[in-house]
């Protein structure tokens, strides 16, 4: 992949969770099509940057071990100016379907992707992670007859 296909994938990544990385999924075979390139190719892409990722880490998931240098590189690039970079990939996945600034937004085709405009993109201020209190239930040690 090229770097700009690289960040349209990277877009992609963000807005999917790790279960909907698969060459079946609407929004993988749609965004695939415009890059011309199988869906496969596209969700094993999605995957390589699942490995990347520190929040699936913590989680004990891995993605594919295949993450090429350029996807290291543009992850760490990414993820370090977010700020400039989160619009551009906005914006190179806005044309792709050929949206423009003026429309009012749009969905990847009827799939649920929403494609945003450059300047509704916010990066987070503050804190990313916040403690929650969660009940869980509990099994019994010992079977109950």
């Amino acid at each position: 992949m090229d770097p700009d296909e690289l960040l349209v994938a990277m877009n992609l990544y963000r807005k999917l969770t790790f279960g909907q990385l698969h060459a079946r999924n609407p929004v993988i075979i749609e965004v695939a099509d415009k890059l011309h390139r199988p869906p496969g190719s596209l969700a094993m892409k999605l995957c390589n940057l699942a490995l990347l990722d520190p929040t699936l880490k913590a989680r004990g998931i891995r993605g594919l071990p295949g993450a090429s240098s350029l996807d290291h590189e543009v992850w760490a690039e990414f993820n370090a100016d977010a700020a400039t970079l989160g619009p551009q990939s906005e914006e190179t996945f806005r044309s792709l379907f050929g949206a423009h600034e003026t429309d009012e937004g749009g969905r990847c085709h009827r799939r649920g992707v929403r494609v945003q405009h450059a300047r509704e993109l916010k990066v987070p201020a503050g804190p990313t992670e916040q403690s929650a209190q969660v009940k869980v239930r509990r099994a019994s040690s010992s079977s109950a007859r």
